[in-house]
């Protein structure tokens, strides 16, 4: 489900398929930080696999008007 918020954001739940997209906004978000990435798209994929993920209630990606990702969100649960 997709939801167009205020600015014509959308927002809806993460895929596995969406993990390499993911993947390059962390890359640009540590460039524009420290100059640098040592994001490995391995670790990403291993994150977004976890059996214990419910990704409709623990995930969201937020898009721009053009459809460019511009925010993610995965929550963590710890016992």
């Amino acid at each position: 489900m997709n939801s167009v918020e205020p600015g014509g954001f959308t927002i809806r739940p993460t895929t596995l398929s969406d993990v390499p997209t993911i993947y390059g906004l962390l890359q640009s978000h540590e460039r524009a930080l420290y100059g640098y990435t040592d994001k490995i798209l391995a670790y990403v994929q291993a994150t977004y696999s976890l059996p214990s993920l419910d990704f409709a209630g623990d995930t969201c990606l937020i898009f721009d008007r053009v459809g460019q990702l511009v925010g993610s969100m995965l929550l963590s649960r710890r016992s």
